[in-house]
């Protein structure tokens, strides 16, 4: 049987999933998908699919639950309490698998491209890495967030260098795609001890765990090369560290926290921390706290946060900007390297970046963010977001769970002034560092001790979470598995011990600007080149490399074999 607030619970996540296919509609209605956007595009393609499953699933949670007896879940919610290490470590297997077969061990895009890039320079000993300068226009793209010198061939990314630190180790091993399933099961681990500590039942934990394996936003956040699954993890070992007040545990979070500032940018740790620093504020000895905390933030906070914009400038110095889609060099002599002259330079490139991250939202950012929220509810168990709000009130007097709701309504509410639509990305990206706030409110929710039916609705949202994990993830695998293997099928088929060089024409196909991936110092066999355009192409070939064979020539690319 369901009580009235279950039956309302079912009928308005079905009517939001509803409402999201309209909106997948009329995306589509805008024209051809494979020319909008990747945001709205991955939208209409996935989320419309994506959210009459959703809605299927609820209906059949709702018809089998009835049948299911109470014993099987006790057992379930059971093995989950006793075995906390076993779970994660199965997540940790199971993660690492899909990451190789499903995501293809490829970082798809350009945001998960520039760590890994970085990451290959670190793993060398080296800050920058190195390109033939006379090959700049046709190995770097303007705008996609890399710092190059046409003149001397420096390249690094454009992104603090955190995450790039954090799989250094990984790539020197070879092993790179394993950082993100080992973030996602260390993150389950915690998530076991953090939620008992926060939530007053004891049960509270396997809810939790539970709630959050059964969202595909985790888990596909998991298995890819994006800092999402890293920023989610820093946050909350932030939050655990919090737990209690000690100069060492004080310190230690504003550590964590600076770390979790560098990973790419720092806007989703900033939207985090803020609710408690305020509420630092407020508690005894607020100075003696906030000193040791900002103590802890200090170090990373210069040597990465300061540091690397300096790093950037040394590989800009007076150079010339090369702007291939113009047919143009500028040049733009820098004045010699000095700390005044480094000052100056950043504190102008900070008041630009602000301008231009920060601005009041538009009907077209507008819409963006709505479909981003609606991606909240499609990327996770089906009504958790309604759960989450359904616990609100329960949250009296759990400080921490009221405070990772301010975490997360700040972060809703400062990206609608930032003018990104997150473009590629599985589920809302912008809100991934704050997600937790969802399975914790909810299993306050579904744990509090004056819930009416409370045995009705565990039982209802732990078969639903069960269904979630083998139709809603296993579908969410499925069209992962689906998007890079297409986006991989644009490349061409290489001959084992032969050399290449693939020149792109970037204007065909899908996102083949993602495609241009080289190593860092051109020391694979295989080069892949974006086209200038075919005069440019041909004159640079027969500079370079007199000897080279053209293979194929089509209208994606074209394929020369070299020396």
């Amino acid at each position: 049987m369901t009580d009235r607030l279950q039956r309302k619970f079912i009928w308005i996540t079905s009517f939001i999933f509803l409402f999201t296919i309209g909106c997948a509609l009329i995306v589509k209605s805008g024209g051809d998908l494979y020319l909008q956007p990747a945001f709205f595009h991955l939208f209409a393609r996935y989320d419309f699919p994506g959210s009459i499953l959703l809605i299927s699933i609820l209906f059949i949670c709702f018809w089998v639950t009835p049948r299911i007896k109470n014993s099987w879940i006790d057992k379930c919610l059971a093995f989950l309490t006793n075995h906390p290490i076993k779970i994660s470590v199965f997540i940790f297997l199971l993660m690492a698998f899909f990451a190789f077969f499903i995501y293809h061990r490829y970082p798809l895009c350009m945001d998960e491209y520039l760590p890994y890039f970085q990451s290959k320079i670190f793993s060398e000993g080296k800050l920058w890495g190195q390109y033939p300068p006379q090959l700049i226009p046709w190995l770097l793209q303007p705008g996609f967030f890399s710092v190059f010198s046409a003149e001397t061939g420096r390249v690094v990314s454009d992104y603090w260098p955190g995450f790039a630190i954090l799989l250094t180790p990984f790539m020197k091993s070879g092993i790179p795609w394993i950082l993100n399933p080992l973030i996602s099961a260390g993150t389950i681990f915690l998530l076991f001890y953090y939620s008992k500590k926060i939530l007053p039942d004891a049960s509270a934990g396997p809810w939790v765990v539970l709630l959050t394996i059964s969202s595909s936003v985790f888990l596909i956040n998991g298995i890819s090369f994006y800092s999402m699954s890293a920023h989610l993890f820093f946050n909350l070992v932030f939050a655990i560290l919090l737990l209690k007040f000690s100069p060492a545990r004080l310190f230690c979070a504003g550590m964590v926290g600076s770390f979790a500032l560098v990973l790419n940018n720092p806007i989703p740790h900033i939207t985090f921390v803020l609710p408690w620093i305020l509420w630092l504020c407020f508690k005894k000895n607020r100075l003696r706290n906030i000193g040791i905390l900002f103590a802890g933030y200090l170090p990373l906070t210069l040597v990465l946060g300061l540091g690397w914009p300096w790093i950037k400038l040394i590989v800009a110095q007076g150079v010339t900007q090369v702007k291939p889609d113009l047919g143009i060099q500028e040049k733009i002599t820098t004045a010699p390297f000095a700390y005044n002259h480094f000052f100056s330079m950043f504190f102008n490139k900070l008041t630009i970046l602000i301008g231009t991250v920060f601005r009041l939202p538009g009907s077209e950012m507008l819409w963006a963010r709505l479909l981003g929220w609606l991606k909240i509810f499609a990327w996770s168990l089906p009504g958790l977001p309604i759960l989450a709000i359904l616990g609100i009130r329960f949250s009296k007097g759990l400080t921490h769970l009221q405070l990772w709701g301010c975490s997360a309504i700040l972060t809703l509410f400062v990206y609608l002034f930032i003018p990104f639509d997150q473009g590629h990305g599985w589920g809302f990206r912008y809100f991934h560092s704050a997600w937790l706030a969802l399975p914790l409110f909810s299993a306050a929710f579904l744990t509090w001790p004056t819930l009416k039916n409370a045995a009705v609705w565990k039982k209802f949202i732990c078969v639903l979470s069960i269904l979630s994990i083998i139709f809603s993830c296993g579908f969410r695998l499925y069209q992962v598995q689906e998007f890079v293997s297409q986006h991989l099928f644009q490349y061409p088929v290489f001959e084992k011990n032969n050399n290449y060089i693939c020149i792109m024409n970037t204007g065909q196909g899908y996102y083949t600007e993602d495609i241009v991936q080289n190593d860092p110092f051109l020391r694979k066999r295989i080069i892949i080149l974006r086209s200038v355009n075919k005069e440019a192409d041909l004159e640079m070939m027969q500079t370079l490399f007199p000897k080279a064979k053209k293979i194929i020539s089509s209208s994606l690319y074209t394929l020369w074999e070299i020396e």
